[in-house]
Order: structure tokens, then sequence, then C-alpha cells
């Protein structure tokens, strides 16, 4: 399988670490084609910077607002035209687990402002220590869901509280899937078939879908993309990781292996894709593999990223051997051919 970086070279670039007015940044997502928003994520009151790629020039957005809390820990981003929105992890003295926030800000700097305060399940707190969130901003509503399946919730970027919309298994706004037979748009109603796929562990968007192969000794993982009516079937060499293709064009999966009796699977977990993965753009039939270099690298720990996104897809990121930047891959920069 190619590399990823010989298939799109237009989508690799790389960021510093920190700027001499900051503390340590990373990448969180694009605020253009050429312009990236970091932020230190870990950070008591984190500074969220705009930096331009082609000028090497870079100006602070906003901070977050002082607080008695320990910290207030970036776990996923969200850009629209207008706007910048967050969860956030928020520890404070007095408590031994983090809450979850919404936060917002204008798209080209300004006030930072506390939007929502959710609850995830208490057995499993959130983010790094549990579960992975995604969000989007639609229309005058923020709305995020758990990457791994589970619980849909909105509400108004003037702030109030949380609506339950549903649940399930999102790969495009407003589609998820129940991970069987169902497909519902969870605003209209309208509900979509995917009684026709085959596979194992199906998830699905509106149109598109993804399963695995049932697992046989002394052969090479596989990957089921397929539409929803059982047409246009491919199989990819890869392990699948249970998750839909993203907003239905781009797959994560694992790098494929070759099954023999007693092994197993180990399943990168979300947020994250270890120190490999094939990305598999559906709009050019195409596939690659992601494999990070040992190096100086292999001192400290090796590991893709996933980050937050604009609608033509996410970022991916990790430190590079100079261990003074960090390498992008921006996969919205990847040509829609095919689509």
């Amino acid at each position: 399988m190619p590399a990823a970086e010989d298939v799109w070279p237009e989508a690799f670039f790389s960021v510093p670490r920190w700027f001499s007015d900051t503390r340590d940044v990373q990448p969180l997502a694009m605020l253009s084609e050429h312009e990236v928003l970091m932020a230190d994520p870990d950070e008591h009151r984190p500074i969220l910077v705009n930096y331009d790629r082609r000028t090497g020039r870079h100006k602070v957005l906003g901070t977050v607002p002082e607080s008695t809390a320990r910290y207030h820990r970036i776990e996923n981003v969200t850009v629209s035209d207008s706007q910048i929105a967050w969860i956030a992890a928020v520890r404070h003295p007095d408590r031994t687990s983090p809450e979850l926030q919404l936060w917002t800000m204008p798209i080209t700097g300004g006030p930072v402002r506390f939007v929502a305060l959710f609850s995830p399940d208490p057995h499993r707190p959130g983010g790094r220590d549990g579960r992975m969130y995604r969000l989007e901003v639609v229309g005058d509503q923020i709305v995020w869901w758990e990457d791994s399946g589970g619980s849909v919730y909105r509400v108004p970027l003037t702030g109030g509280t949380p609506t339950l919309m549903g649940s399930g298994y999102i790969s495009t706004w407003p589609w998820v899937h129940d991970g069987k037979n169902t497909i519902t748009n969870i605003v209209t109603g309208e509900k979509r078939s995917a009684e026709k796929v085959d596979g194992t562990d199906r998830r699905c968007g509106p149109e598109w879908c993804v399963s695995g192969v049932a697992r046989a000794a002394n052969q090479l993982t596989q990957v089921i993309v397929q539409r929803r009516d059982g047409s246009r079937r491919g199989i990819v060499p890869g392990g699948f990781r249970r998750t839909p293709l993203f907003h239905e064009r781009f797959g994560f999966f694992d790098p494929p292996k070759v099954i023999g009796e007693g092994s197993s699977i180990s399943t990168a977990r979300v947020g994250r894709l270890e120190n490999g993965s094939v990305i598999y753009d559906r709009c050019g039939d195409t596939s690659a593999a992601l494999q990070l270099k040992e190096g100086k690298a292999a001192e400290y720990e090796l590991t893709i990223q996933v980050g937050g996104s604009i609608p033509g897809g996410p970022l991916l990121f990790w430190r590079n051997d100079v261990r003074k930047r960090y390498t992008v891959m921006d996969l919205a920069a990847i040509p829609e051919q095919g689509c």
C-alpha cells in the first residue's frame, strides 16, 4: 500500500510547537486553507491562536476567562463560517472528576463565551478519560455526540440547557445510524434502510456504509465499503474500527494484519490512530498508509491524533522528529474528484 505522503502530498505541512508570546501549542482545526487554529489544550486558561502557515505569522484570537478550575482541557473543536466552538473537560479543586463544558468565540477573534454544561455517563467521564465527543455548529445551535455511538444533544449558541435529541452513530449530521438496519434524520424523522448491507458491525451514513469482514485464521483483515442498498461494494485492506466514514468520505482503519490462531485485533482508542493507520478516501476510491517513522521521535509518545474539523474533513497531527514542530495532514485539502 502506498504512503499517504506520496498519494496526497498537498495535504501535508508542519507547524511550530510554540510561539514567543504563548505557551506550547498544538493544532486543533483548520480556520481556512492556510490558517490553523492552535492552542495549548491542557492549560488553566488556554490561549487560542490563528497561525498562518503561508506567512509563518500568528495572532492571538482570545483567552479562556479566569476561573477557579485547575485546568480547562480542550477535548475537541469545530469551526463554522463565523464561530469556533469546543468541548472542554474542566476540573475543579473540590471535585474528583472533570465536568464537560461548551464554549464559543468568533472565528476572527474576540470574547470567549461559556455556553453550556453537560454531564456524561458517570462511569465513563469523557474525553481522554473515556468517551470522545464530536460537535458541529448548525445554524444557531451547537450539536454534539459521542464518536463511538451514544447520546446526541443540541443547545443554542446563546447558551441554555442541552436538549437530548436521540442516540446512535453519526457520519454526517443529522443522520443517525442505530448500528443495525435503520438510519434516521434526527431533525426531520425521515428513515432509510441498511438491510442490504453485508459484513459485521456495520456503521452507516445517509448513503454509505462500512463494515468488517468476518475474521478467519491466516487471512488479511479487510473492510467493506458499500452503498446502503448493497451496491458499489468495495474491499479495503485494513482492520475495521467500528466507526462510520467521516462525512461519508474518509475512513480510518487499523493497518491490515494476518489473523493467526489465538491472535486478536487491537483497536486504536477513539480520537487517536496510535502510530499508524489506513486512510481511505471514498471519492477517489483510494487508500494509503499513514505510518509514523521511528527515530528521535521514539523517545516520546508517538501518536497520530484526530483534531477538529471543517465540513471538508478533519486534520490529523503528530510530533515530528525535529520535536519543535507538528506534522499535520489536512484531509480537507484532498481534491474531491469522483464524489
